[in-house]
């Protein structure tokens, strides 16, 4: 379910408690994979989650976007507990996927060259901020 982390800030992430065993931890309760829409002038959303909760990451989305679309999907990093439903998401084309140099070669390696169309891409450096405020 959507939980309300502001007025702007939507947590979409899902808890996971079918897995006992995360990056050689173990976990009684499972793990939380954690992902978020902001809300504002833009829309975005921060990662995805692992492909063992699309179902109900995606219903989250859909719930949290409210018919909006999304400007932006930023991801963090390619491992799958954040990266695993890219290709997925991508499929609002006119939205833009943000991530580091790296970030998009591994993308290619996971979903293929043409998953991310290249003039989607926004390719960030330490230091630069992305505005959700509407483009002049």
């Amino acid at each position: 379910s959507v939980k309300n982390i502001s007025s702007a800030i939507l947590g979409v992430g899902v808890d996971d408690t079918t897995i006992d065993l995360f990056e050689s931890q173990t976990g009684p309760t499972g793990v939380s994979y954690n992902s978020y829409v902001i809300r504002d002038e833009k829309t975005a959303i921060l990662d995805t989650v692992d492909a063992r909760a699309t179902d109900e990451w995606m219903a989250n989305v859909t719930e949290a976007l409210a018919g909006e679309k999304p400007a932006y999907l930023v991801v963090h990093h390619m491992e799958p507990d954040h990266g695993a439903n890219v290709a997925r998401l991508a499929a609002h084309p006119e939205m833009q996927v943000v991530g580091n140099a790296k970030t998009f070669q591994y993308m290619e390696q996971f979903f293929g060259p043409e998953a991310i169309a290249k003039e989607r891409r926004v390719v960030v450096k330490d230091g630069e901020s992305l505005s959700l405020a509407p483009t002049p």
